[in-house]
């Protein structure tokens, strides 16, 4: 799948995340939503598009996280997409982090998202859907 068609479905992706948040929150910001968007988004992804998703994240200090363009660790989650050609980082939030929405870049050559402990990503998605 080209990434112009991965971005396609990364803006509906986002632009339903929105109006969800926007409808609880009383405004779109996405500032700390980006595991509750993961968990969205990784619900939508494989139902309609057909497509794998695995929730990756890191702490932004000593295991992983997301690094901006200037070199700053954060704290992050992000999905990996698994198409049939392809792999992709699937990032609807990283505009909290001053970047453009969505952020669709190929898995391989990636430098800016970094896996962390994959347990502790999967135990921190559980507890953020226990209290949904």
């Amino acid at each position: 799948m080209p990434i112009d068609e991965m971005n396609n479905i990364a803006l509906e992706v986002l632009t339903f995340f929105k109006t969800m948040v926007f409808e609880s929150l009383g405004n779109e910001k996405l500032t700390g939503n980006c595991g509750f968007a993961c968990q969205f988004a990784s619900s939508l992804i494989p139902k309609f598009y057909g497509f794998q998703v695995a929730i990756r994240g890191g702490d932004g200090l000593n295991d992983g996280g997301y690094i901006d363009p200037e070199g700053n660790k954060h704290g992050h989650y992000w999905l990996e997409v698994y198409t049939p050609d392809q792999a992709y980082i699937f990032d609807i939030t990283v505009s909290q982090f001053g970047q453009d929405l969505p952020m669709v870049l190929p898995l391989e050559g990636n430098k800016h998202y970094i896996n962390g402990c994959q347990n502790r990503v999967d135990e921190h998605m559980k507890e953020l859907m226990s209290g949904i």
